[in-house]
């Protein structure tokens, strides 16, 4: 306990770097890619869920473009396809209505 606590102490007095600004942007994509795959799997399905969701997470970094993200929200849409509808056959509608 006294070595933590001398630890502790011992960085707090030292100079330290400032500490860097939150990545505001890219919690929100995050947490707003999560709300719309749990408002769209029961309503449209897996692949359209996914490929919103990966669509919305990936323009949390600035240097996305938009065709970037959704080729690559499409294809992580089969590859989920693939491994939870085909291989473990888990009884998710791949999209609603079809």
């Amino acid at each position: 306990m006294l070595l933590g606590l001398a630890v502790f102490l011992g960085d707090l007095l030292k100079p330290s770097a400032p500490i860097p600004r939150p990545a505001v942007r890219a919690f929100l994509f995050v947490a707003a890619s999560v709300v719309v795959f749990a408002l769209t799997i029961d309503r449209l399905g897996l692949l359209p869920a996914v490929i919103l969701c990966g669509t919305i997470s990936a323009l949390a970094d600035p240097g996305t473009k938009l065709h970037e993200a959704v080729l690559l929200a499409t294809a992580l849409a089969g590859g989920i396809w693939l491994v939870f509808v085909q291989l473990l056959g888990m009884p998710i509608m791949a999209v609603m209505g079809v």
